[in-house]
């Protein structure tokens, strides 16, 4: 394929993703308006479990080519991506997050309990169906504290609300279809993205660690500059830290699946030591202030190119 067709259609599936993440907020936004309740706990629940799709079909794919370090590699780099460059991002482009209604500091700890887990768990460098059912647990048990999970989906089921002109299965089903279509644009962002890498003999280490974990990551950073420029920040978080506890879940399940194996490659120690410094850098300034401010931002921002830069010297 010609280097400009692909670069046309790099270009397109980028549109497609920001037009396909217009349609999730705006729904997501009337759901949590109409049925009174935090805009964060609706993004956590719905939207971070869609926003996913891209992990969690790069996993199947991978069991089924009997490569199972694919969905590993991709899904701890996605939660380093998420917590060390998008949120950052969004506190630097939105000018701050306010976290003081999101998430109360038991929540936030269990949160981050979870996010970690599979970085604890995997390096024995081996994954056994205890680490899988410990990762499914630890997700379990995140969402069981998080409060309102019950009223939102028995309002979505009984349609309990005072407008009978607005029915949030409808609105559900927008937020399905905007999920299908960014997980097509974003297949094919990441399809796009192994070529030009290739292109210009970018090492495959990289591409598996920066490209792929970015690219099923594009529809999370995507909303985050559509949610600055629409004033939903608090959507755009909440699908953060739903995203990265979904991965702590996709992790377990996926495991459970392929059945235990040892994991190859290194680097894993690292990855560990610095995303558990972002993560107690990130509950320092949330609980601080609760918020994180632009300067915080560049911070935790730093620590994504430290790690980047690491894997790149390996090589």
């Amino acid at each position: 394929m010609p280097v400009f067709i692909s670069f046309l259609i790099f270009i397109a599936s980028l549109l497609g993703l920001w037009l396909s993440s217009e349609i999730i907020l705006s729904s997501v936004g009337r759901l949590s308006t109409r049925l009174r309740l935090p805009p964060f706990v609706v993004s956590f629940f719905i939207l971070g479990f869609l926003s996913s799709l891209p992990e969690l079909s790069i996993g199947v794919n991978s069991i089924i080519n009997k490569t199972p370090d694919i969905f590993v590699g991709n899904l701890s780099g996605a939660s380093i991506v998420l917590f060390l460059f998008i949120i950052p991002l969004l506190a630097i482009l939105g000018d701050g997050i306010i976290l003081s209604r999101q998430l109360p500091k038991n929540k936030l700890i269990l949160s981050i309990l979870a996010i970690i887990s599979p970085f604890l768990l995997i390096l024995d460098g081996f994954l056994s169906y205890f680490d899988a059912f410990a990762l499914v647990a630890a997700y379990f048990l995140l969402i069981s504290s998080i409060k309102h999970k019950r009223r939102l989906f028995r309002k979505i089921i009984t349609k309990k609300i005072k407008n009978v002109s607005f029915n949030p299965i409808a609105e559900l089903i927008k937020v399905l279809i905007g999920a299908v279509l960014i997980y097509i644009f974003s297949k094919v962002l990441v399809d796009q993205t192994v070529f030009f890498a290739r292109l210009f003999h970018a090492p495959v280490l990289i591409i598996s660690f920066l490209l792929l974990s970015l690219g099923t990551n594009l529809p999370e950073l995507v909303i985050a500059i559509n949610a600055v420029i629409s004033h939903q920040k608090e959507v755009a978080f909440g699908n953060y830290v739903g995203s990265a506890a979904v991965n702590t879940l996709l992790f377990g399940i996926l495991t459970f699946a392929n059945g235990e194996f040892t994991v190859t490659g290194n680097g894993f120690l690292v990855n560990l030591i610095v995303f558990s410094f972002g993560l107690l850098l990130f509950y320092r300034f949330s609980t601080t202030k609760n918020d994180i401010c632009r300067k915080e931002g560049w911070i935790l921002l730093s620590l994504y190119l430290f790690l980047a830069l690491i894997k790149i010297v390996e090589i």
